[in-house]
């Protein structure tokens, strides 16, 4: 099989007639789909490459809102891969966010919805399969990153520099097999008697995900398929709750970091540790050591 191309880019168009060119591109692309641009600024650039029934669409736009709707001419998945940039995403009552490097799953024929940052560039393979969005609705608009992806990513990533001319097998058969490999399975909500096993895997998701200022109960139990109000209620046996543990946590990770480092400016350590108000940062950081940050820092790198 060898993959056919296909570029769509509204570069060449006056502003006023971007928007119409891209959305009959998108539709091209992704069937029933409406894409609102943030601004009357809005430029986009997508290359398709189509492998039989499965294809892989590459997208580079500037902010915008997109609207999926119910499809009668697709069956199947996407598989999202976030490059660059950050997408807000909304299916079967859903919502996460996906930061760059993330992967997710969407169901093709169903409406959902996507809110794309300033820049983004996203990867989207369309793998056709009735079923396949029952097998996998625990993962559908919910992101993932790390080992638990790495394979599917890579697979993906490796598609889009493929050599035109050289033929591809059969990927559908490919692509299937990886999935399966590749993307966990099902989680039951556990018993109380598993709640230490889970508070491990809830800390180390925190820790994984600690930069993340939008990091709530919420986002965490759509990672693992369950209820936020017993992502909740595993920190309250462990006598604290998800908020204070992310405070102590990014105080923890802020406070190491002026230990070893005595030339990144301090708000710029604290917005990495996940803090998204300094003068918030700078109250608890004096709450919680009794010194300012600048003091702190001083105390052992002066």
């Amino acid at each position: 099989m060898i993959p056919t191309v296909e570029t769509f880019d509204t570069a060449p168009f006056a502003e006023g007639a971007r928007v119409r060119y891209w959305n009959s591109a998108a539709r091209n692309v992704f069937d029933a789909i409406e894409v609102e641009p943030a601004s009357r600024h809005f430029a986009g650039r997508m290359r398709r490459r189509s492998f039989g029934s499965v294809q892989l669409a590459t997208v580079d736009s500037t902010a915008a809102a997109i609207h999926g709707q119910a499809s009668s001419k697709l069956n199947g998945i996407y598989l999202m891969i976030n490059e660059r940039g950050s997408c807000d995403m909304q299916q079967r009552g859903r919502r996460n966010r996906l930061l760059p490097g993330e992967l997710t799953v969407l169901c093709a024929h169903e409406p959902y919805r996507l809110d794309c940052s300033r820049e983004h560039r996203t990867h989207v393979l369309y793998v056709p399969g009735p079923g396949l969005d029952a097998a996998l609705d625990e993962h559908i608009a919910t992101a993932h990153r790390g080992a638990e992806s790495e394979l599917l990513a890579a697979f993906v990533v490796r598609l889009g520099n493929l050599d035109m001319n050289v033929p591809t097998g059969n990927l559908l058969d490919t692509a299937l097999k990886l999935i399966g490999l590749t993307w966990p399975e099902p989680v039951t909500p556990p018993a109380r008697t598993n709640a230490g096993t889970w508070r491990q895997r809830l800390h180390r998701y925190v820790e994984q995900h600690l930069g993340d200022p939008d990091l709530d109960a919420n986002r965490i139990a759509g990672h693992f398929a369950i209820s936020g109000r017993y992502v909740q209620a595993i920190f309250a046996r462990a006598g604290t709750t998800l908020s204070q543990y992310l405070l102590e946590r990014r105080l923890q990770s802020v406070a190491e970091r002026l230990r070893q480092e005595d030339h990144r400016r301090i708000c710029d350590i604290a917005l990495e540790a996940g803090f998204n108000d300094v003068s918030h940062f700078c109250r608890r950081f004096r709450q919680r050591f009794g010194v300012s940050a600048r003091d702190y820092r001083a105390r052992y790198c002066g």
